[in-house]
């Protein structure tokens, strides 16, 4: 029984915790194929911290809209970031600094990396699952 059996009961059952949240930002980057295991690391690190997380997701464009609405179903409040609007603003930020734009293209897990080279108080949540 792996992630994909459990996780639907898991995200009807979760409730998020209504107290204020930390002033430390959460971000994850997901794709259609790890959503799911996504939720389950946000899941398990309020759970076990005992707090409530500012969440940002960041998709790599492939999230479809289902999966984006039960993300924001089970994570209410979480601060969903598509693709089209992380290039948009990151293109100015990296205007002057072409390589770093071309990379973007390049491999998903550099589009983590431009993410937090512009933000000073983050955490990642990574949820690394082989495909």
């Amino acid at each position: 029984m792996g992630r994909h059996a459990i996780s639907p009961i898991i995200f009807r059952l979760h409730r998020r915790r209504h107290e204020l949240e930390v002033p430390v930002s959460v971000h994850m980057l997901v794709s259609s194929q790890t959503w799911d295991a996504g939720i389950l690391a946000a899941i398990s690190f309020e759970n076990f911290s005992g707090r409530r997380w500012p969440l940002f997701i960041h998709e790599d464009g492939s999230v479809t809209k289902i999966q984006q609405a039960i993300i924001q179903k089970t994570l209410p409040g979480v601060r969903f970031v598509p693709r089209t609007e992380a290039e948009e603003r990151m293109a100015g930020h990296l205007a002057k600094h072409p390589k770093s734009l071309s990379n973007r293209n390049r491999h998903n897990l550099f589009l983590k990396f431009s993410i937090f080279q512009r933000l000073r108080r983050t955490s990642d949540l990574s949820s690394w699952t082989p495909t």
